[in-house]
């Protein structure tokens, strides 16, 4: 007797429940620890990376060179302005507020704003 699924959609149908449930607890480990915000230039951005990555310089204590490299997922927030943008607009060299969360795996960026 069929009930309208096949087994293999059932089992596509659970893989992919799997799959969501899986990127929802990761993102939720990096997002429930701590937030740091900064403000620096954008010295590098890696965009052939997965996932994609930016590099921001800011000045530490003493003036020491103060850096952090963090991965950009799709839900991060990119803006210049009041306009969204996509990571590949940002320029190195270019002014901007980084806001990212440490995990196990390092620095995962929660938005990024340019000036």
């Amino acid at each position: 007797m069929r009930h309208g699924f096949g087994d293999k959609s059932l089992m596509g149908l659970l893989r992919t429940g799997l799959l969501v449930a899986g990127i929802v607890w990761s993102l939720s480990e990096v997002f429930a620890g701590d937030v740091s915000t900064m403000s620096g230039k954008v010295v590098a951005i890696n965009l052939a990376a997965t996932p994609p990555v930016i590099v921001v310089e800011s000045k530490g204590r003493g003036n020491d060179p103060f850096v952090v490299g963090a991965s950009v997922g799709p839900a991060t927030d990119i803006s210049r302005g009041a306009r969204k943008v996509r990571l590949e607009d940002l320029k190195v060299g270019e002014t901007v507020i980084i806001s990212f969360g440490r995990s196990e795996q390092g620095h995962a960026a929660r938005a990024i704003h340019a000036k």
